[in-house]
């Protein structure tokens, strides 16, 4: 699966918060691996129900929520941030 996107400046790895992804039925890029290993990221399923699920990650600015299919960005630095679908949609493309 291919988890890089691109800009006008740079190619980022990025991955969207899906409730397949919160509940491991979806692999995920290395990246989310390694910052869920060094506590930088954490996925959270809070409705049972209907799926809810949000994520916590680790920035330079300090610790921000992720919703539901909002994307998670680690940039060329290994920083990791997060932006809307829409915003994510607006800025990046696919990268080849």
């Amino acid at each position: 699966m291919n988890f890089k996107y691109q800009n006008k400046t740079e190619i980022i790895e990025a991955f969207q918060l899906t409730y397949e992804i919160a509940k491991s039925k979806e692999p995920v890029p290395v990246f989310a691996v390694e910052a869920q290993k060094n506590g930088n990221l954490e996925v959270h399923v809070t409705d049972k129900l209907h799926g809810s699920q949000y994520a916590i990650i680790e920035t330079a600015e300090g610790k921000r929520e992720v919703n539901a299919y909002d994307w998670i960005v680690s940039d060329t630095d290994g920083n990791l941030s997060t932006c809307t679908n829409e915003v994510f949609n607006n800025l990046y493309e696919q990268a080849e």
